[in-house]
């Protein structure tokens, strides 16, 4: 079941109690353990002290929407998968899920195949960039977007590798004097490695 089969924590987010159980029961054969809540606010709170590798996400909440709850999971390291699942959302909608970093959107009803199948894909597809980065041209100079995307994979990288810049190396597919070299530049980052990736989180 490839990597996420190591999963220790994925969370539901959904108010429906017959969805949150089809869920939570299909998630159990990926993940150690499934907690799940019913709205926006306690995603949130919980999210203050947890970080789930695996998020599922419905739309639409009684509290609010996906889009409340991606606002404060965009501020986790490392950076969860999401899926979100909805009857409701717009085709506008999904595509601006996706420039959120959403891997997957999946309509209901949908089958416990297709959540497998969902989770395998956010798995194995890479997030396509070039949606953000069209959308940058004539915004922002190039040299802000490289500076960037080199910023948040770098933290990204040492964050899924505990801190650990060997491991955050080899994530990036760099030498480990390449990745000091960049780290230098943004000794911010730096900070965080030496911290941890949980304290990133809080930041």
């Amino acid at each position: 079941m490839s990597e996420l089969s190591r999963m220790q924590l994925a969370l539901v987010v959904d108010d429906d109690a017959r969805s949150q159980a089809m869920l939570a029961a299909a998630l159990s054969s990926w993940s150690q353990e499934v907690r799940c809540v019913t709205g926006v606010q306690a995603a949130r709170a919980l999210l203050e002290h947890v970080n789930p590798q695996l998020i599922v996400l419905d739309f639409e909440l009684g509290d609010g929407d996906a889009f409340d709850v991606l606002d404060r999971i965009s501020t986790l390291t490392p950076q969860p998968i999401v899926i979100v699942v909805s009857g409701a959302a717009s085709v506008a909608q999904s595509f601006a899920l996706a420039q959120r970093g959403v891997r997957s959107y999946l309509q209901k009803p949908f089958t416990a195949d297709a959540l497998d199948a969902a989770i395998e894909r956010a798995l194995t597809d890479c997030l396509d960039l070039r949606p953000s980065v069209c959308a940058a041209v004539g915004r922002r100079a190039m040299h802000e977007v490289e500076s960037e995307i080199r910023k948040t994979m770098l933290s990204e990288a040492l964050a899924r590798a505990g801190g650990n810049r060997r491991g955050a190396a080899r994530l990036l597919a760099i030498s480990r004097q390449s990745l000091q070299h960049m780290l230098r530049a943004v000794p911010d980052i730096a900070d965080v490695a030496r911290r941890g990736p949980r304290d990133a989180s809080a930041r």
